[in-house]
């Protein structure tokens, strides 16, 4: 479709933060004029997916949580008219651990308790009054009431209060993950409550992969009267007297629009694409101080064999420490997650072959920025690096998946730089900046200029969606008046 010079408004990126503002704009005002510019040829952001000679990957989000029956998330793309399939991943995980013991993490405590049981019977009772406090923790903070014994307690405190063995404190340490909180920093209140809010609602897979997500969400906006150019990169952000008036292309076109409304990194947007002196020196120091979470290195394997008896989802695991490594600069693979999507959707099957990711958090600027050269350029020590890492890892996977590498079609590494390149995300970083310190929210000093996606109000699918629903309703509201 033919890119306009002027629109009501437009969205920089189509994450799902860009996506759900535009499907909520072109939903209760069909005659607006949406504009969505996408540096990618294909939508989404972290929330995709590619196909290497018919196999499947997602190279980011694996699932997404809070997407239950009759949750918020849920009810809104429903009211929007999004419909699509979703498989839970249950078991949400399984543990590999280093004395030989295995662990699957079921929602059901019952199915979970007798796994403890079987690798670590001393254990069974303090896991299962472990549960029972997350619950109630959870259900005080549903009332608004204190919890003043856990005030300064960290998430670790309390699991050590229940839980002796460190491989039981490694499963529960996953909630961490999710937020790049190492486990000896986390809240004890709100650990329990990522654990109980998980448990009681668990985590989906969409029917055909992340990327069918994504491709179902951008087709609906299209289909709603919204248009997407893909190919294109936003380099500024015009603004006349403090207010935005449109923005500028790589190709050097501008599109002037009334507002836009930036899905791309909070860092990128405010210190690229805006001259710093529409902004304070404070809010630019806030923005520069940002943290972002952890990156990491990920690998992708089309594999020629079955792999149907196991796990979709699992980690080989060797200690509970991986965040605090990477902060301090450590490359070490002591934690492997893998991911065999076609496990729990066989759609995804390559003639009957499958697909393989897997990953572990790292530094992001390690060795000179991973023995890259001037401006990020791939120099031979890059390639060694990687093609290092890659055997380490697909060694890592044969203690479980034995034969593996004789067996391997295709593989692929993706560095930090990778991700920092391909998403344009800050760092290369996963979700973000850290979901626990000061975000900036979807407001800007900028007048009629929003902020959405992960970088905004927190990590994760649902959060990305939810700001844009959020802009979407502010801006329909002025609209319709």
């Amino acid at each position: 479709m033919e890119m306009k010079s002027k629109y009501d408004i437009v969205i920089i990126g189509s994450g799902l933060g860009g996506l759900g503002a535009g499907l909520i704009l072109t939903k209760q005002n069909p005659n607006l004029r949406v504009l969505i510019v996408e540096q990618h040829t294909i939508p989404g952001g972290y929330v995709t997916g590619f196909y290497r000679k018919g196999y499947y990957f997602d190279p980011g989000a694996e699932g997404i949580s809070s997407m239950y029956e009759g949750s918020t998330l849920r009810k809104t793309l429903n009211e929007i008219g999004f419909q699509q399939e979703y498989i839970k991943i249950d078991p949400l995980e399984t543990y590999y651990f280093d004395d030989g013991k295995k662990i699957a993490l079921y929602y059901d405590i019952e199915k979970f308790l007798i796994e403890v049981e079987a690798a670590y019977p001393e254990e069974k009772k303090g896991t299962e009054d472990f549960l029972n406090e997350c619950n109630r923790i959870l259900g005080k903070k549903m009332k608004g009431e204190d919890i003043e014994e856990y005030k300064d307690w960290s998430f670790y405190d309390l699991l050590k209060k229940y839980v002796k063995n460190d491989n039981i404190l490694d499963i529960f340490n996953l909630f961490c993950l999710w937020f790049s909180e190492p486990i000896r920093k986390m809240k004890a209140k709100t650990g329990a409550t990522l654990v109980s809010n998980v448990m009681k609602t668990g985590v989906v897979y969409p029917k055909g992969g992340m990327a069918n997500f994504s491709k179902k969400l951008a087709d609906l906006f299209v289909s709603n009267g919204g248009t997407i150019i893909y190919g294109k990169k936003a380099t500024n952000i015009l603004i006349e007297d403090h207010i935005v008036t449109g923005i500028l292309l790589n190709d050097g076109k501008e599109v002037k629009c009334d507002y836009v409304i930036s899905n791309a990194d909070v860092k990128k947007t405010m210190l690229e694409y805006i001259e710093e002196k529409y902004l304070d020196n404070d809010y630019l120091k806030f923005i520069r101080d940002l943290k972002q979470s952890h990156t990491g290195v990920m690998l992708f394997l089309g594999v020629d064999m079955d792999l149907s008896m196991y796990p979709s989802h699992f980690q080989i695991s060797e200690d509970i420490d991986g965040i605090d490594r990477i902060k301090k600069n450590i490359l070490e693979i002591k934690k492997l997650a893998v991911r065999i999507p076609a496990i729990k959707d066989p759609s995804l099957l390559n003639d009957g072959k499958y697909s393989i990711v897997a990953f572990f958090f790292s530094p992001y600027d390690w060795n000179n920025m991973w023995n890259s050269g001037p401006g990020g350029k791939r120099t031979p020590e890059y390639r060694k690096l990687k093609d290092d890492l890659m055997n380490q890892m697909i060694t890592k996977i044969e203690t479980i998946i034995p034969k593996l590498k004789e067996n391997i079609d295709i593989r692929i590494l993706a560095t930090p730089l990778t991700f920092d390149r391909y998403v344009m995300v800050s760092e290369g970083a996963w979700f973000g900046p850290n979901s626990f310190s000061k975000l900036p929210g979807i407001k800007t000093p900028i007048k009629n200029l929003f902020l959405v996606g992960a970088s905004v109000e927190g990590s994760g699918v649902p959060s990305a969606l939810s700001s844009g629903f959020k802009v979407g309703k502010i801006l329909s509201a002025i609209f319709y008046k």
